[in-house]
C-alpha cells in the first residue's frame, strides 16, 4: 500500500531517522530531485536536539509523506507500506530486526561516524574526540544483523583539529550526506558496489550516561580539554562541582605559557578573568562555563 500523497522522481527511496542529519538528508534529497517515498521519524520532541518541527515543516512544504512514530513497529510498518527499494538511515538508534532488513530489495544503508570497523557502537564521535583523534571517520554501510558490521558503501574522514563536537558533527553531516545523496540513485537501483569492512581488529564504543561527563582533574590537561571538547554543545557538557554545586564547562584550552603544580581541581591563577585549574599534569584555562564564579580559593571536584 502506497502512503497517501507520495510523489517522488525515484519512487524508491525511503528515509528513516531523527535529528539534524535526517533533516539535512531529506532537504538534500529534495534538492537533488530524489524525493523520498516516505520520511519516517521518531517523536523526539522532548529531546533538546530534536529537529522534528523543522522536518515536519519541510515535508509539508514539499508534499512529502511523513510518519512520526513512538514505536519501532509503527516505523517499520510505514517503511513497508511505502514499498521502497532502499532505505537511507540517519540517526536511528535501534537495531532493526532481520526480517525487516530483508524486506527491502536493496536493503537499509546507514551512516556511522567512524571509520568502521573502528568505534563500532555508541557515541563514536564523542569517544574519538576524548581519545584525541585528529581525524574523524564516517562510514556509509549496509545494515546487517551485527552491530555496525555491514559491508561498506563509502568511507571518508573530516578534520577534527582542535574543534568542538558540534563543529565536527557539522563537518561529518556535510560530508556523509553529500556522499549519500551522490550514490542514492545507484543504491536505489541496486547497482552500487559494496565492499567488506577492512580486515583489521575492530574496536567498540560504549553508551554514555550523564555521570560520565564528570571531569577528572587528576588526568592530564590535554585529556581534560579533549573531554570538554567531546561533550560540549549540542551535548549536555562536561561538568564538575564546587561546594556541591554543578559547574558545566563548555570551552577550555591547555595553558602552555607556564608550568603548574597544585592539587588537581584547584584554581591556581586567573588570566584575563579566566581561571586556570591545576590538573594531574599541567593547567587548563576555562573559557566558558556555567555556574559559580571562580577564584583562587576555589577547588573543583
Amino acid at each position: 500500500m502506497k502512503l497517501p500523497g507520495s510523489r517522488t522522481s525515484s519512487g524508491r527511496i525511503a528515509v528513516l531517522g531523527t535529528k539534524e542529519m535526517t533533516l539535512r538528508l531529506t532537504r538534500s534529497l529534495v534538492a537533488a530531485r530524489l524525493r523520498p517515498a516516505v520520511v519516517v521519524t521518531w517523536d523526539d520532541s522532548h529531546d533538546s536536539r530534536s529537529r522534528l518541527t523543522d522536518l515536519q515543516a519541510l515535508c509539508v512544504e514539499e508534499g512529502l509523506p511523513i510518519a512520526v512514530v513512538r514505536r519501532s513497529t509503527s516505523a517499520y510498518k510505514a517503511i513497508l507500506d511505502a514499498s521502497p527499494s532502499v532505505v537511507l538511515v540517519a540517526g536511528w538508534y535501534q537495531l532493526i530486526p532481520d526480517d525487516i532488513l530483508a524486506s527491502v530489495p536493496h536493503g537499509f544503508v546507514g551512516a556511522h561516524y567512524s571509520a568502521l570497523p573502528r568505534y563500532r557502537g555508541s557515541a563514536p564521535v564523542v569517544w574519538q574526540l576524548i581519545n584525541g583523534e585528529r581525524e574523524i571517520g564516517y562510514s556509509l554501510f549496509r545494515l546487517s544483523h551485527g552491530m555496525d558490521e555491514g559491508d561498506l558503501a563509502a568511507q571518508g574522514y573530516v578534520e577534527a583539529d582542535e574543534g568542538y563536537v558540534g563543529e565536527v558533527l557539522d563537518r561529518l553531516n556535510d560530508a556523509a550526506i553529500a556522499k549519500l545523496v551522490q550514490i542514492a540513485p545507484a543504491l536505489a537501483r541496486g547497482t552500487h558496489a559494496f565492499s567488506p569492512q577492512p580486515a583489521i581488529r575492530p574496536s567498540y564504543a560504549s553508551m554514555r550516561r550523564p555521570e560520565d561527563g564528570r571531569i577528572n582533574w587528576t588526568r592530564s590537561a590535554d585529556a581534560i580539554v579533549n573531554a570538554i571538547r567531546a561533550q560540549s554543545r549540542p551535548y549536555p557538557g562536561a561538568w564538575t562541582e564546587l561546594s556541591g554545586e554543578t559547574v558545566t564547562v563548555w570551552r577550555a584550552y591547555v595553558e602552555e605559557s607556564a608550568d603548574y603544580s597544585g592539587v588537581p581541581g584547584q584554581v591556581v591563577r586567573i588570566i584575563d578573568r579566566k581561571p586556570v585549574v591545576a590538573c594531574g599534569t599541567g593547567g587548563v584555562v576555562l573559557e566558558e562555563w556555567e555556574g559559580k564564579q571562580l577564584g583562587l580559593t576555589d577547588r573543583l571536584t
